[in-house]
């Protein structure tokens, strides 16, 4: 499933720059960069989106990519799975130390993933 999502994902940031890998139509302008089209195949591809049921899984894994992206490589070492379960973010913590740390900025952390996100999905973070 990760690797349809991170293919829909790169599909979707494609169309979002409106460019083409082709040159555009003879009728678009080079300055558009394909801007007309662009509207109907972003609007395409999110309704197939929406109707498809992967818009959960898509953002889960922009929550995702947004926490591995946000932990550095100190905190990497002692960071084992992450999970997603409802509006719950589960990561799975090596070192008490550590998960205490976390837990007392579990609130910063949800913020700034749902920042980076656009979206409220997070509601709690749990450290194990």
């Amino acid at each position: 499933m990760l690797n349809e999502t991170l293919l829909i994902e790169s599909l979707l940031d494609w169309t979002m720059t409106g460019c083409y890998v082709d040159p555009p139509p003879q009728s678009e302008s080079k300055t558009s960069c394909g801007l007309a089209a662009h509207s109907h195949s972003k609007d395409a591809l999110d309704q197939w989106i929406r109707s498809s049921g992967l818009q959960g899984p898509l953002a889960r894994g922009r929550i995702i990519a947004a926490w591995q992206s946000m932990i550095g490589p100190q905190m990497e070492q002692h960071i084992g799975r992450t999970w997603i379960r409802g509006n719950k973010l589960f990561v799975s913590v090596t070192s008490s130390a550590w998960r205490q740390e976390l837990h007392l900025r579990r609130e910063e952390w949800r913020q700034r993933l749902n920042e980076e996100v656009g979206s409220d999905l997070i509601e709690e973070i749990v450290f194990r």
